[in-house]
């Protein structure tokens, strides 16, 4: 009965982390360009059985939650016709953010602003951090009157201007690549740290112009319905389990009334 016990105790724990992991999804199902993440588990420890039967006869303690994988899925574009709202067309592409203790994050959420500094204009992320560059610098939003291209007259007329060239940024927006994705840390839902196991970001070195979608927005990759179905799976096992735990005890606590 112990196994029996220990076995619907170890399904417990392991369904609880999964309702965890299905949860946190379900709360970023609008979360502008999160990834979602899924459940992986594994068999704990065999026990070989003492039988008179031939062959190998074993017993199994439980399960056991082993990891929590991220789906780096492309997701479809909402059209805001937003000047500062940006997407990623490759799934494996990030933009880079500056905190302001100096930290660099990823993430795919394009929701930028601006941010006024003395005679500076920085792009920047909805949370104030700095969007970075190829070269990992903070981008500093042009002005009209330094738009390339410009006739002697246009730009005589922008002399005095301060209206700023949003049509350049898609172009000075850094794009970063990992030689594994799948290694990242996720941090406060649609933010990404480095880890050894993803390497080191490195600038993407194709042209980005198509990369960048200027105008759309990433949705969130969570499948609503996908998510739902897992909500109702894991519920059910952790029930199940717990009717194990129940009844493991309940039979346990006969015996010992037998003994007695």
């Amino acid at each position: 009965m112990q196994i029996a016990f220990y076995n619907g105790v170890s399904g417990m724990v392991a369904y609880q982390e999964q309702l965890n992991v299905t949860g946190h999804n379900l709360a970023n199902v609008n979360n502008v360009g999160y990834k979602p993440s899924r459940s992986s588990f594994t068999n704990l420890i065999y026990t070989q059985m003492n039988t008179q039967v031939k062959g190998e006869n074993l017993v199994g303690h439980g399960v056991k939650h082993q990891d929590t994988d991220l789906i780096m899925r492309q997701s479809g574009f909402d059209n805001t016709m937003h000047q500062l709202d940006f997407a990623l067309t490759d799934k494996d592409c990030f933009f880079a953010v500056e905190n302001p203790d100096g930290t660099t994050e990823y993430t795919r959420d394009g929701t930028f602003a601006l941010s006024v500094e003395g005679n500076a204009t920085y792009l920047v992320a909805s949370d104030g951090s700095y969007v970075l560059d190829e070269s990992g610098q903070k981008i500093q939003v042009p002005y009209l009157r330094d738009k390339e291209g410009l006739t002697d007259e246009e730009r005589e007329a922008l002399a005095d201007s301060d209206e700023l060239d949003y049509s350049s940024l898609s172009e000075l927006i850094g794009v970063y690549e990992f030689k594994n994705p799948y290694g990242l840390e996720t941090y406060e839902g649609n933010r990404f740290r480095v880890t050894p196991i993803s390497g080191e970001a490195e600038a993407y070195e194709g042209e980005t112009r198509d990369l960048v979608k200027q105008g759309f927005l990433e949705f969130s990759g969570v499948d609503l319905a996908n998510e739902m179905v897992k909500l109702i799976e894991a519920q059910r096992a952790f029930q199940l389990n717990g009717r194990v735990v129940r009844t493991s005890d309940s039979m346990e606590e006969e015996i010992n009334t037998l003994r007695q």
